[in-house]
């Protein structure tokens, strides 16, 4: 896990792993890089929405198309969120 990628997987862990966590401030830890990492896409996505307006107040797209975006990518937060509940 590096610094610039809060998603990444921890060194020496497999893909869908999860390593025991025991003490409370391991534990708060490990809940700070889930919340670090969902953040990080959250405001990866909401790049994409932000573009959309953009798109839309130039003219360049209608409002239906925006609202479609943020539809698209609401159903995204939504799984996003449920995953890291699940953690």
């Amino acid at each position: 896990m590096t610094a610039s990628d809060p998603c990444s997987q921890p060194t020496g862990l497999e893909y869908g792993t999860v390593p025991i966590v025991g003490t409370k401030a391991e534990r708060r830890a490990a809940r700070e890089r889930v919340s670090a990492c969902h953040q990080s896409q959250l405001a990866e996505l909401l790049s994409h929405v932000a573009a959309a307006i953009d798109r839309h107040r130039a003219g360049e797209i209608d409002a239906y198309a925006v609202d479609e975006t943020i539809h698209h990518y609401e159903g995204v937060t939504v799984r996003c969120s449920r995953a890291q509940n699940r953690g």
